[in-house]
């Protein structure tokens, strides 16, 4: 008899367990922002996402310049991003959540140059999740 209420209380935790990861689950997410730079060079900048990822995110980038005209011939700008760290927290039972991260920007051309760069991080998220 003890190893049936052994198995019953095991199916209910683990079924308490699933439910209560499917109230707080957000599903699959795209969070995106912007970033002006100016000139060129190397920049860091922290980000914090709205929704906390429970894996982590896959990120792409690209860039916008805000003044065509002052495109220079063999000039022309580049931008590159890269996730310099990750910003996390320990959460059982997901062991860790994705919070934020460094992005890592290099820009080369003219040191006039005004650049918009867009990111953008895509994952599973979760919602609900106490502090």
């Amino acid at each position: 008899m003890g190893s049936i209420e052994r198995f019953r209380n095991s199916l209910n935790s683990e079924k308490s367990s699933f439910e209560g990861i499917q109230d707080v689950s957000g599903g699959p997410t795209s969070i995106f922002g912007e970033i002006l730079i100016r000139g060129t060079g190397e920049k860091i900048v922290e980000v914090s996402f709205p929704s906390a990822f429970t894996e982590k995110p896959i990120m792409s980038f690209g860039g916008e310049i805000n003044e065509p005209e002052l495109l220079v011939p063999k000039q022309f700008p580049t931008v590159s991003v890269l996730v310099a760290g990750w910003i996390t927290r320990e959460a059982p039972p997901f062991s860790r959540l994705f919070t934020g991260c460094r992005l890592c920007i290099v820009t080369t051309g003219p040191q006039t140059q005004k650049l918009v760069v867009y990111w953008s991080m895509n994952g599973p998220t979760i919602t609900n999740f106490g502090g």
